[in-house]
């Protein structure tokens, strides 16, 4: 089984995939600037429903909450270039987990599966290939990664699709 979880496979489908997901997270955070939904969800209600036990979690007054969306999209572009890999993709992940949790009544199961896949990309070694990280620190630079991850990212994506659509 080891054998089997450790043998090297390419890595460019990872790293092609964190491209596209940081592109995807970067469009979510500007783009609801741009809709309108963070003035409607967060910015014009007197008063938001939080999840239960997370009710510490309160929305920034004011322009706090265009703030908070603008950092998450830069985050979105360090994740889509490889900058700073890690740092960025933990940050987004705990932005849009808060995010997530402090407001109830647009609940959305998309939103939750973002709340899942940020948390395992947080994990995964998707910047070895094609990213700033590399471009900066040479020695990270690796085109194979153990299949562990592959199977992770797989089965993940499997069981968040069974989940979402078995109706």
């Amino acid at each position: 089984m080891t054998k089997f979880l450790f043998k090297q496979i390419d890595n460019t489908g990872l790293s092609l995939f964190r491209v596209v997901f940081g592109l995807l997270i970067t469009l979510e955070a500007f783009g609801a600037i741009a809709t309108g939904w963070v003035r409607r969800v967060f910015v014009d209600p007197d008063f938001t429903f939080n999840f239960i036990g997370f009710d510490f979690l309160q929305v920034l007054i004011g322009e706090g909450m265009y703030l908070y969306f603008v950092l998450m999209g830069i985050l979105g572009i360090f994740v889509m270039l490889g900058y700073k890999y890690r740092i960025a993709m933990f940050s987004y992940a705990i932005l849009w987990t808060t995010v997530y949790l402090m407001q109830k009544t647009s609940y959305n199961n998309h939103y939750y599966l973002m709340v899942l896949l940020c948390w395992i990309m947080a994990f995964l070694p998707v910047n070895k290939r094609y990213s700033l990280d590399v471009k900066f620190n040479p020695s990270l630079k690796s085109i194979a990664v153990s299949q562990w991850v592959k199977w992770t990212s797989s089965i993940t994506g499997r069981n968040c699709f069974y989940v979402r659509f078995d109706c």
